[in-house]
């Protein structure tokens, strides 16, 4: 009867070499690095859209309570009514300046008051702060000074810098022209950056907003 011969059969029994066995576990980990690069691009590809789509919604909140705010904005009539100069406010601990105005169109107003409102972001907290105090009567700003940290009045985390800057539409070129000075004015390009989970780069968002005609110059 037919058998192999003991070079055939030690030759059928044999294992894997130490050569053979690191080439498969080379090979392993090839596989193993190109499918954890493609799930963590993919991974970071959708923080990254989230975060765009979380940006995106905060500068239009931001946008739409500051532009009601200002359609709403109450300029006078006590004995130095607000003038578009007085809109803007600058100071030393804003990441950026200011907006400021008094307005009627806050849902909570009492009856026949007035609120004031300020929009900045603190450089030490990187917060989006809309402070209102709210009066029976109208007048000038009695908003603290310096600006406070309150997070109640907190809309947004991570802002960079918020920025006003005055502008004129002008009729015969049908364009806006700016930054201008106050008084010829009939816009507000609010500007307002927000950054990104790496603390480094960030998002630029503006809108120009119209100045109520009852301002003075």
């Amino acid at each position: 009867p037919f058998s192999a011969s003991p070079r055939l059969r030690g030759e059928q029994g044999r294992g894997f070499t130490l050569v053979e066995f690191l080439v498969a576990a080379f090979i392993a980990l090839i596989v193993f690095v190109i499918g954890f690069t493609i799930l963590n691009g993919a991974t970071q590809a959708r923080s990254s859209a989230q975060q765009r789509i979380r940006a995106t919604d905060g500068a239009r909140m931001f946008f739409e309570t500051v532009e009601k705010d200002l359609n709403d904005a109450y300029p006078g009539p006590w004995a130095a009514p607000y003038a578009k100069a007085d809109l803007i406010e600058a100071d030393a601990s804003f990441a950026g300046n200011a907006l400021k105005l008094t307005t009627t169109g806050e849902s909570t107003t009492p009856a026949g008051g007035f609120v004031t409102a300020r929009y900045y972001v603190l450089k030490t907290t990187k917060r989006l702060y809309r402070e209102v105090v709210m009066d029976r009567a109208p007048g000038p700003p009695s908003l603290s000074a310096p600006p406070a940290d309150n997070t109640s009045f907190a809309l947004l985390p991570d802002v960079e810098d918020l920025r006003f800057e005055y502008y004129e539409w002008v009729e015969a070129s049908k364009s806006m022209n700016g930054p201008v000075a106050a008084a010829t004015a009939t816009h507000i390009n609010a500007q307002i950056k927000l950054l990104d989970s790496d603390g480094k780069t960030y998002r630029l968002f503006q809108r120009m907003l119209a100045i109520p005609t009852s301002f003075t110059n």
